[in-house]
């Protein structure tokens, strides 16, 4: 294999898109770029769809505004509307909401290097957290240098809407707890790194009771996602986070403007805003 002695040369305002997320080499970070929401006409199901659609998501960095679109889909189909039906006036004035907030995306800047300089500790931190309206996880990694210094950011996060059926919210945060282990053995098995520390993290305190407990003493719900998340996990890397408001996996459920901007902040490259929020959670 030879070496190519010419050099690559990237301009400022190159940037490559794939698959909808745009790559800009020169900072060497991912952003998005989404549309406005607002549009003429009637709003229906079939409206709202199709501009749904065009938001391409794969690791579940835009997860505050995708986690709205399902539950607004969600909402749609129990009331049964028809494709070019109106949307009842709640679900307009929501969805007009939406598109203020989806103005902030474009100040989402993701660093594609997820380590600092010299390396020697890289942590693994999952949180999940549920509402009645839905359930999610997100893991962050933190790397700290022989130097001291830190680097804080969100790798992966994943959101599910609550189920038709009525579920208690304790039986949605082992729900949204199954669904952090999975995405920890996805993300651990993605990451060719070595990994010091990998934790869970949840406010549920049944939750944490049941994942502590042998399986066989729970009811089938309880017990089928409790023999997996043990599977995939020890009781140990189980802890309960010590607050709820402000954190960044919380803001999912925060469906507001300012949890918005607090969302956009965290991906601003601002590591000392991030880490003290980051760790004012797992103290």
């Amino acid at each position: 294999m030879r070496l190519s002695n010419t050099s690559l040369n990237i301009d400022n305002d190159d940037t490559v898109k794939t698959l909808g997320i745009l790559w800009h080499p020169a900072s060497d970070v991912f952003y998005f770029k989404i549309s406005p929401l607002s549009f003429e006409g009637t709003l229906t199901k079939r409206t709202l769809l199709s501009t749904i659609s065009k938001t391409f998501d794969p690791l579940g960095w835009l997860s505050p505004i995708t986690i709205q679109y399902k539950t607004i889909m969600q909402r749609l189909w129990k009331q049964q509307l028809k494709w070019d039906e109106r949307v009842p006036t709640d679900i307009k004035l929501e969805w007009e909401q939406l598109a203020n907030d989806v103005q902030f995306v474009k100040d989402i800047k993701i660093p594609r290097f997820l380590l600092v300089d010299s390396d020697n500790l890289f942590h693994l931190f999952g949180f999940s957290d549920a509402s009645e309206r839905a359930y999610a996880a997100a893991i962050y990694c933190r790397s700290v240098s022989d130097t001291g210094k830190i680097n804080v950011q969100l790798i992966i996060a994943k959101t599910r809407v609550a189920p038709l059926k009525t579920v208690s919210l304790p039986r949605l945060e082992l729900c949204g707890a199954l669904l952090l282990v999975k995405l920890m053995d996805f993300t651990c098995k993605a990451l060719s790194y070595p990994i010091s520390q990998a934790q869970f993290y949840t406010d549920s305190t049944i939750v944490l009771s049941w994942i502590g407990s042998h399986a066989s003493r729970w009811k089938t719900f309880v017990a089928n996602r409790v023999a997996k998340i043990q599977t995939l996990s020890s009781a140990t890397q189980w802890k309960r986070k010590s607050c709820r408001s402000c954190n960044p996996w919380c803001i999912i459920f925060n469906f507001t403007h300012f949890y918005m901007v607090v969302w956009s902040q965290i991906f601003t490259r601002n590591i000392s805003f991030s880490d003290r929020l980051f760790c004012s959670c797992i103290e």
